[in-house]
């Protein structure tokens, strides 16, 4: 029962609808509904996903204690002011835990190797070649042939004859030069994940304690918002 200002229960159960006092049972079915009607204002926050869940915790944390303020508008006042103020911050220690950490790695890095090679063939291309051919040409021809065709072979009784040499000579030269350039490339990405020596129940227990430990911060934050006197 509140002495000197407001309890939170009762501003609660207000916002629900309620007559009188409600017992245990119902008192998530209550913060569920009033979480958005308390927290009608805007507050950083590092994932919209988490707005809700987070404003039920406030809301449960400090449900039985009272308000620091004479009326209920200053409170919400005072409390929009203080989540703005200090949501900036831990948001940065929420986003860690929850979006970033994964408690069954205390490694997980990826790097990108870049590696590069170039190599030059150069080449001298030269040829020569000399070529030289010499031809004797002989026409034989008997109108009257009186013997056997070696005796026109061997010039006898010939009507004509013609003889024909030649001689050809030919030279052939080519060069050649240039250089062939071989580039090579290798990339790849060496990706490291796990744990090092730390046993894994170990590892989930200091994650959840790291994140409790971020909620204490902000119920630290949000004690001059509530009577010191319980």
């Amino acid at each position: 029962m509140s002495k000197y200002t407001t309890e939170l229960r009762y501003i609660c159960e207000t916002e629900y609808g309620l007559k009188e006092s409600a017992g245990q049972t119902k008192v998530d079915e209550i913060l569920e509904a009033v979480a958005p009607k308390i927290f009608n204002f805007h507050f950083p926050i590092f994932d919209e996903n988490y707005r809700l869940a987070l404003e039920i915790k406030i809301l449960r944390h400090f449900y039985t204690r009272e308000i620091g303020s004479e009326t209920v508008g200053l409170w919400k006042l005072r409390l929009e002011d203080k989540m703005n103020e200090i949501m900036p911050y831990l948001n940065k220690f929420y986003a860690m835990y929850v979006s970033d950490a994964n408690p069954m790695y205390e490694m997980d890095y990826t790097k990108q190797h870049y590696g590069a090679s170039d190599s030059t063939n150069d080449y001298n291309n030269s040829a020569n070649s000399n070529s030289e051919s010499t031809s004797n040409d002989q026409r034989l021809y008997s109108d009257t042939p009186q013997g056997q065709l070696s005796d026109v072979q061997n010039g006898k009784y010939l009507t004509n004859a013609t003889f024909d040499s030649g001689k050809n000579v030919g030279t052939a030269n080519s060069t050649g030069s240039g250089n062939t350039v071989i580039k090579d490339t290798d990339t790849y990405f060496d990706t490291v994940q796990g744990r090092s020596g730390k046993f894994l129940g170990d590892a989930w227990k200091s994650f959840y304690e790291g994140f409790l430990n971020v909620d204490k911060m902000l119920f630290k934050e949000l004690e001059v918002l509530f009577m010191q006197l319980w």
